[in-house]
């Protein structure tokens, strides 16, 4: 029978993957035999990081780099390319999040959270198409927020939560184009997350979790699991989609 989430040999760049989330989906490929990138801002963080995975015996390597500046999307893009030649898969879950109310939002603080939310997945993808497209079933995924649809749940301001709504558009929005190219590009939208899968977090936010369908926080394995599906051979005919995982 074949393995659909067999992913060895393949290349796998998780974006803001040192820590939460994105950790946890980089764990996810390497146990499935990826190719794993580690990436983050700072680069001791990045390296303890690609210690840990390599102790697993787990193929990886960092790259430190600010999806926020174009220079170091440049950087992360020619290492790659020298190292593997192409990439399979490309994960954008890096992002800035920071609460300020409205009047408290400055020119400053909205670009900063664009150049990094959105801008450097952009540039990312444009930059990262030509390895993406030598591949077979190359993938996209954005992850997103449930703020973007559901600002009730966020505890963060309105430029994070149009930033991460513009990635919902964009996925959509180049589903045609990089198809073309046999690309797919999906989003995942992780709801109010139990990054710990701690009860007493559970508990804590009772209320939130009472209203999602299923009466319980997703965790960071949930929305991990969301990716091992997109980035699939089981989701070859599955692009362009944004898909909830929290049950709202």
């Amino acid at each position: 029978m074949k393995q659909y989430l067999n992913f060895t040999e393949r290349v796998v760049l998780v974006t803001g993957s040192t820590r939460g989330i994105g950790y946890v989906i980089a764990e996810a490929f390497a146990e499935q035999g990826a190719k794993i990138i580690i990436n983050g801002r700072v680069k001791n963080t990045v390296q303890k990081v690609v210690d840990i995975f390599e102790g697993k015996g787990y193929a990886v390597i960092g790259i430190s780099a600010d999806i926020g500046d174009a220079g170091a999307v440049e950087e992360i893009v020619s290492q790659i390319k020298n190292r593997f030649g192409h990439l399979d898969i490309l994960i954008n879950n890096a992002a800035l999040r920071q609460w300020n109310s409205l009047e408290n939002i400055s020119d400053e603080i909205w670009e900063d959270a664009l150049r990094t939310n959105f801008f450097g997945v952009f540039h990312l993808i444009k930059k990262m198409t030509p390895l993406l497209k030598q591949r077979l079933n190359p993938s996209i995924i954005n992850i997103s927020s449930i703020a973007a649809l559901r600002p009730l749940f966020s505890q963060t301001g309105i430029h994070y939560i149009v930033s991460k709504g513009a990635l919902l558009s964009l996925t959509l929005g180049l589903a045609k184009e990089l198809g073309e190219d046999g690309i797919r590009i999906n989003a995942v939208i992780p709801g109010f997350v139990n990054k710990e899968n701690d009860e007493n977090f559970s508990k804590k936010y009772s209320s939130i979790a009472d209203q999602t369908f299923l009466k319980k926080l997703p965790t960071s394995v949930d929305i991990a699991n969301a990716c091992l599906f997109l980035a699939s051979d089981l989701a070859t005919a599955v692009s362009g989609e944004s898909i909830i995982v929290g049950g709202y």
